[in-house]
């Protein structure tokens, strides 16, 4: 996963990081990949709450996999019990 429209549409309607893990489950998500220029660089489209928001769920539910060139970002959505913390 990753295509904008939807996570920014999840980031947008969730209040938590937490909100962010559940609706990310719900849809059955277990790994996101990115390019850092489109979620914190130049070319994002994230409000800056949207990016505040990504960044609290990173840390508390993403464990990175892999990087490759400091650009690409693969990680792993961590399981419920792993990610109880909010």
């Amino acid at each position: 996963m990753f295509e904008t429209y939807t996570i920014q549409k999840i980031l947008s309607q969730s209040k938590t990081a937490r909100d962010v893990y559940d609706s990310l489950k719900e849809r059955g998500f277990t790994h996101i990949l990115y390019d850092i220029n489109y979620v914190f660089g130049n070319m994002s489209t994230f409000s800056g709450q949207e990016k505040a928001r990504f960044s609290v769920f990173q840390k508390r539910h993403l464990e990175l996999m892999n990087t490759e060139q400091e650009r690409y970002y693969l990680y792993r959505v961590l399981d419920g019990s792993a990610a109880d913390v909010e």
